[in-house]
């Protein structure tokens, strides 16, 4: 069956953007500040400004010496490396970091029921930080509907 021409995608070479050191300082900051929100704490970390084809940033960890290092790629495809764009990978290259003790447990041949529950509560702990910040203020579901109600009950 022949292929309606109108919906041939055309795959159109992404631009390039090479990342400077500005770039690099920029996501460094980031990734520290997201880390401090998170609450990471206790981590030695090292920033490598590298080559990877594959990713715009990824993370390697050792957790027995909490070590990570943190890389940025050179060279991005399709995405410009704005502030907004850098900062969300510096927040995503944080959130694996929050996820590494829980990453560890599930590769673990032998892993006890309290060492997940840990490091589950560790993901729980940053999320609660987080949104609990955000959203301090807004009371529980139950005091928002029933301000909903005293507002239709006005009208």
């Amino acid at each position: 069956m022949p292929m309606n021409p109108l919906e041939t995608k055309v795959n159109f070479p992404k631009k390039r953007y090479k990342l400077t050191t500005a770039h690099f300082d920029f996501f460094c900051e980031e990734f520290l500040f997201w880390i401090s929100v998170l609450g990471i704490e206790n981590w030695e970390i090292f920033f490598i400004f590298d080559d990877d084809p594959e990713n715009r940033a990824s993370i390697d960890t050792n957790i027995t010496g909490r070590q990570v290092n943190v890389y940025l790629n050179k060279v991005w495809d399709g995405v410009e490396p704005t502030p907004t764009a850098l900062s969300l990978v510096a927040l995503h290259e944080a959130s694996e970091l929050l996820t590494t003790p829980l990453r560890v447990c599930a590769k673990s041949r032998y892993i006890t029921e309290s060492e997940i529950i840990e490091a589950n509560h560790i993901i729980v702990q940053a999320l609660v930080r987080v949104l609990g910040n955000k959203y301090e203020g807004h009371g529980t579901c139950l005091e928002q509907q029933k301000k909903k109600t005293k507002k239709r009950r006005r009208a």
